[in-house]
């Protein structure tokens, strides 16, 4: 596993991120890691990255227009079955300034399989960092598809959504 590839991705659309808030994080995530790294950006527009970033279009997730919680909801896209990347990630946001080593939040085990909760906006917790072990949860997406107003109130973002739902 040492030599294996490991993947940090993070997502991107609409406005309110410009390119440069994923350039710096790119630089802070490749400055803090020793082990081989992908960097993939999931976005809506890739213009002014980075060439070293893996820019790729965002999953699809349906998603109502009207009617859901405001949140990132989009992030939930990250585990949908065929997004292209093999394996585990870590997914940042976008505003997650790295200062420390990152190899040790890369390694999938139990005590790494939950998010951080280092943030806070307004009243609400932000997870800023999130493992995302994908080969045991693609059924997140669709479940979400199903029924996604009233799981966007019970859960209020998808990062509370993600590990508190059953593997």
């Amino acid at each position: 596993m040492a030599d294996a590839i490991q993947t940090v991705a993070c997502i991107k659309w609409g406005t309110p991120f410009p390119a440069d808030y994923v350039n710096r994080l790119y630089r802070g995530v490749m400055r803090h890691v020793t082990r081989p790294t992908r960097f993939v950006c999931f976005t809506d527009d890739a213009r002014g990255l980075d060439s070293g970033i893996d820019a790729r279009a965002i999953p699809d997730i349906r998603l109502p227009e009207k009617g859901m919680r405001l949140g990132p909801w989009r992030k939930l896209a990250l585990w949908s079955k065929d997004i292209g990347v093999e394996g585990d990630i870590l997914f940042l946001d976008l505003d997650v300034v790295v200062t420390g080593a990152l190899d040790a939040f890369l390694i999938t085990s139990p005590a790494n399989s939950s998010s951080s909760r280092t943030g806070r906006r307004g009243r609400r917790r932000q997870h800023q960092r999130l493992p995302l072990p994908r080969r045991e949860r693609p059924h997140l997406v669709t479940e979400f598809e199903k029924n996604p107003i009233p799981m966007s109130f019970e859960y209020d973002n998808e990062q509370i959504y993600a590990p508190r739902r059953p593997a």
